[in-house]
């Protein structure tokens, strides 16, 4: 099993993808890489509560996490946002940071599961 610092090297690994794609403007992927960072945090999680059968892809686990009401609502309501489909131009139906949601889901799981 992976250890914490696998986790976090990738999460970290992402949020460097993110921040580029912010300096660029590019929307789109600074959500793709919010998306992979909670991925990476989640499946860390799953590794200590095996009991919790969620989907392996990203979204699967955000809607998963969104539905769990073991979580507190902020982070049940982070992960929606995260899982929002856009318009076709782009657009969020109300407005998000993608990676403010992506911290905020990561910091209480790393409360959660700790070393």
């Amino acid at each position: 099993m992976p250890s914490r610092e696998f986790y976090f090297d990738q999460i970290e690994k992402e949020c460097a993808s993110a921040r580029e794609a912010v300096n660029t403007g590019n929307d789109g992927k600074v959500r793709v890489c919010a998306r992979r960072v909670v991925s990476h945090a989640v499946t860390w999680f799953l590794t200590k509560n095996p009991e919790k059968q969620w989907r392996p892809d990203a979204i699967g686990q955000l809607q998963s996490l969104a539905q769990d009401t073991f979580f507190p609502q902020d982070i049940r309501d982070a992960a929606v946002r995260l899982s929002m489909r856009v318009t076709e131009q782009f657009k969020y139906s109300s407005p998000t940071d993608p990676l403010a949601d992506a911290q905020r889901i990561i910091t209480y799981i790393e409360q959660l599961v700790g070393s």
